[in-house]
Parts: structure tokens; sequence; C-alpha cells
């Protein structure tokens, strides 16, 4: 087996595209949230130019910030500089510190939350994008979604453990840490826990592929370039998804949650389930590719880290049964630690239902009902007030108010939080097994 590889820290702002479009950002920035507020003015123009424009800022902005660790976030925190600690932005309110960020997420209804990895750009007319993310609208969806996703979360199935710790140590015994290889050894990790589905490679290649193409700046673009010009890969994004479709309708999960989502057929189900279990998966994989790289970077913390297996008898070798592996608490801070700083869904939004006052660089505002309200993670998660020395990797943190997963005491916290938290916890271990 071969050593955790060990690089020194990186600059991204040493990268030539960066040094050139940085300077344009704040004035990119303003014009952006100009443009977004004419859209939402004129939805029908905002339809025919939006998504493109949408497009165009996602990819200038993988380029600007693409070479940080998260991308998004670095953007989000980078607007936040721009416009303000709380800006308004095209009727939309952005609101970064982290005690407003737990008002809203506390206030809201359940089934007016809505997350979206993508916001603030000038995309869609009504910027939640119901018909392109997750599933459709309405009490009976939701009241499906609330079952699947409450089952499927809430256990993991009988004897997965062992097999996930299988997966995590053949992928560790290869020492290959480039993402494609512990990408695969997740996304089958994570559907043998969630679902008991055990992921051939072909099948395991598939979901990949599906993953990352829905996640890649193609699915962005406006539906007529998708169709015209990029059809091969909706044709291929279609293609995998049905594969692996038909795996997930043989599993006897399936029958059992359809029996308890009443008046929803196995068919109406599957395709919720797949989009549920790829989300998360691809989730998962983007916070690990994190950890890796972190990791890499601070020979320090990989110390520290296997101290702790050592002193709690953690064996990747021998498997890590949950009971143990709750024991390693820095471990699971350090994954929060990466979490709060490169959360992968920057954003809880939503409708208000009333009319509100903000307070906008020291004047109240009032806002309409109506109007979009984006809960920003992204910078609520470094808010000095909550979180001293921010962007510091801090392994003793109080996270009462961690903003990731709607908060850990919240009564809003995911369903997903402890699966999640379980399966990167399980990863570092198996990452640090001794050479």
């Amino acid at each position: 087996m071969t050593p955790f590889p060990t690089v020194t820290a990186t600059n991204p702002e040493r990268h030539p595209l960066y040094r050139v479009l940085a300077p344009f950002e704040p004035l990119r920035v303003w014009l952006a949230t100009m443009l977004a507020g004419f859209f939402l003015r004129h939805p029908i123009l905002g339809g025919w130019f939006g998504r493109t424009l949408s497009l165009w800022d996602l990819i200038v902005g993988e380029i600007v910030y693409g070479r940080h660790i998260s991308s998004q976030a670095t953007m989000w925190r980078a607007r936040q500089k721009v416009l303000g600690d709380t800006f308004p932005s095209f009727r939309a309110v952005i609101e970064c510190s982290a005690s407003d960020v737990e008002a809203l997420i506390e206030r809201t209804p359940k089934a007016l939350r809505r997350t979206h990895s993508f916001v603030a750009q000038y995309a869609q007319p009504d910027l939640l994008s119901p018909s392109t993310f997750l599933f459709s609208e309405g009490a009976t969806h939701d009241r499906h979604r609330a079952v699947l996703v409450g089952q499927v979360m809430a256990r993991a199935m009988p004897g997965a453990e062992a097999d996930v710790d299988a997966l995590l140590r053949a992928w560790r015994m290869t020492g290959d840490f480039t993402p494609a290889t512990f990408e695969k050894a997740l996304t089958r990790s994570a559907h043998r826990l969630m679902l008991g589905v055990q992921l051939d490679d072909a099948h395991a290649d598939a979901a990949l592929t599906w993953q990352r193409t829905f996640f890649s700046p193609v699915m962005f673009a406006p539906p007529w370039v998708r169709k015209t010009l990029l059809g091969g890969a909706q044709k291929k994004l279609t293609a995998t998804r049905a594969k692996v479709e038909a795996l997930y309708a043989e599993q006897p999960l399936v029958k059992e949650l359809a029996a308890k989502a009443d008046g929803l057929a196995a068919a109406e189900l599957v395709p919720m389930l797949f989009e549920v279990m790829n989300l998360n998966a691809a989730a998962i994989q983007s916070i690990a590719v994190r950890v890796v790289r972190v990791l890499s970077e601070r020979p320090e913390l990989q110390a520290t880290l296997r101290a702790e297996h050592q002193k709690r008898g953690l064996d990747a070798a021998a498997g890590l049964p949950g009971p143990k592996l709750a024991e390693a608490v820095q471990t699971e801070h350090f994954v929060l630690e990466i979490l709060r700083l490169y959360t992968r869904v920057t954003t809880v939004q939503w409708r208000s239902e009333e009319a509100f006052t903000v307070n906008i660089r020291g004047t109240p505002e009032q806002f309409p009902a109506g109007t979009l309200r984006c809960a920003n993670l992204a910078t609520a998660n470094v808010d000095p007030a909550v979180f001293p020395e921010p962007y510091e990797i801090k392994l003793d943190r109080d996270y009462s108010r961690f903003m990731n997963f709607n908060g850990v005491v919240s009564p809003r916290t995911c369903p997903g939080r402890g699966f999640a938290l379980g399966l990167l916890v399980r990863f570092v271990v198996h990452a640090l097994a001794a050479a």
C-alpha cells in the first residue's frame, strides 16, 4: 500500500487566467446583478436569454475560481465582498450572517424550502428552477419525498458496513488517489449503505457518468443548445440513468417504500429514488475530493487524525463498526470543517409568503411578499462572530451553529446528515490507513 500523498500548498491566484480575469470580477458582479433584475422584471426575455448568460456566468466563474478548492463557495464570498455583507440582488435578498441564516431556516415552512447549488445566476425567471432540479412541486410529491428520504436515510442496510469497508480497503490498496478511483468506490459504498444495491463496475460507471454530466456546465445551457449542439450529452445522460434505474427496480426496498408512500407506484418511485441517491452520492464524492486535497497539503493534520484512530483502536484492515467509528470525534470535526469551508450546497432559498424588512448597510429596506430569500451557507459558515478565525481548520469548534444540513440541532436538520458524515469519516480512516 502506498502512503498518503503529501504535496506543497498551492496558490490558485498564480494561475495566468485568474490574473487576467480577476480584476474585472467586481464589474462583472455589478453587471450581472443589473441584468438579473432586468430579466426578472421581463420574464419572457429572461426565458430567452437568461440561461445563456447564466451559462456564461458559470464558465467565467469556473475560470476565475475553479482552481480554488471550492469554486462555488469562493464565488459567493467574492460577491459578498463586492456587494456587502447583506445585499439585495434582483428581488432576491441574500442574507449572509450566521444569525440571520439561522432565523430564516427556523421560520421557513418545510414545504417551501428548496435547495440549489447554483444560485444568484440570472438564469431562470423564478430562480428556483423546479423543472430541472429534483422533483416536481406539490403536496403529493412533497409527501412522497418525505417518505422516501426519511426511510432511505434513516438506516444503513444490513451487512452494509462490512461491504463498504471491503470496497474502501480495495481502493486504498491500489494507492491511487486520483478522484476517479475513490469516487467510484464511494458511489458503490453509498448505494450499498442506503439501498442495499451492489453496483458492479458497469453500473457504477453508469451512475458516475450521470452524476458528472448532470453537474457539468452543459446541463445549465439553454434547452435549444442542449438539444441542437449537446444532444449527445443529453442522450448519454438518459441512457446511463435508464441502466441504473433498471437495477433499482429489482430491489426489494422499492416495493417496501412504495407500500409506505400511499398512492406512489414503483414506476414513479424509482426516478425519485435515483435522484436522491445519485445527487447525495455526488455531493459526498465532491467533499471527499476536498478532504484528500486538504490532507495532502497538511501532513500535521494527517498525523493528528492517525493518532486518534490508533487511540480509538480503529483498524481499517479489520473493519470499522458504526459505534466504534462514532468515537472518532476529531475526524468527524475535520469532515465538518471541510463541509463548512467548501460546502457543495451554498444556499437555502424560498419565496417569502409575507412582506419583510432587512437591514441593508445600516438602512432598513422593505421587501414585498413573493421576494426570493436566500440563506447563504457559504458566507454564514465563515461568520467570525460564530467561527473565530473562520478560514482556519480547527478540530475543537462548537458545531451547534454549523449551517450545513440546515444546522446540527435545528428541527429542520437534513435527514441525510448522519449518513453523509458516517461515510465520509469512514473514508478518512481508510484513506489514512498505514502503508
